[in-house]
């Protein structure tokens, strides 16, 4: 009887060791790195935002964000220390990372900023990139990529006069990254909206361009409800 009972037991054990360790990862696997940037001046109108005095209007990087075949993109993937923990990638690449990624509201430091986007979408990159990976490849990308150029270049520049539908600014990004890209807006009124963020999407180690999934027109704000067409603002201020 006892040792039916003792067998019974490490069975148990056994079965449940074998569970544990046939669990999948806690990092999720992912289709994509969504690259995103922001238009400052649309940004720093917000309600609830306050930026940083006398800004320059720039396309600041907001973040890379991994993402499902379908756009979904995990967040918060660990809470484990050592996973959160970027002092030493954020300290080696501190001058790059100032330049490329800095914070623009007020009272919030450029590290916390990195910490904040790491935590919520960097760590979920873990089952592919390394953390110096993940920041190398931002500061790449960036360096890569200057948005505020390529408009201007095409004509297509910051003004309170100037319209433009949703296909002209994807066709001028597109026209440097040979894929597509996503565009999203935020209201101005009942016709207009404003330029907001930009979306390249990256392959799986964050390297090369590939293709953005289709989105549905009204999903990134670009779209006012009633309307046929795109009607953006580009904001100069």
């Amino acid at each position: 009887m006892e040792k039916r009972t003792i067998v019974r037991f490490c069975l148990g054990l056994l079965i449940l060791t074998l569970a544990f360790s046939l669990r999948p990862g806690r990092f999720p696997p992912y289709a994509r790195i969504d690259f995103v940037q922001t238009w400052t001046p649309t940004y720093c109108a917000q309600p609830d935002v306050k930026c940083r005095q006398n800004l320059e209007p720039t396309f600041t990087l907001h973040g890379l964000w991994p993402a499902d075949a379908d756009g979904k993109a995990p967040t918060y993937c660990s809470k484990k220390r050592s996973d959160q923990d970027i002092d030493k990638e954020t300290t080696e690449l501190r001058d790059d990372l100032l330049r490329v990624w800095p914070s623009v509201q007020e009272g919030k430091t450029s590290k916390s900023f990195w910490q904040y986007e790491w935590n919520k979408h960097g760590i979920c990159c873990l089952l592919n990139v390394t953390k110096m990976d993940y920041f190398r490849a931002a500061i790449a990308q960036r360096n890569n990529i200057n948005l505020l150029s390529i408009f201007t270049n095409a004509g297509v520049k910051p003004s309170w006069d100037a319209t433009y539908t949703e296909a002209a600014i994807e066709n001028t990004v597109e026209g440097h990254t040979g894929t597509a890209v996503h565009v999203s807006c935020k209201p101005m009124n009942d016709t207009h909206v404003k330029l907001f963020e930009i979306y390249i999407c990256l392959d799986v180690p964050g390297t090369n361009y590939v293709d953005c999934p289709p989105s549905g027109n009204y999903k990134r704000g670009c779209w006012r409800p009633g309307t046929e067409t795109s009607i953006i603002i580009f904001p100069p201020k």
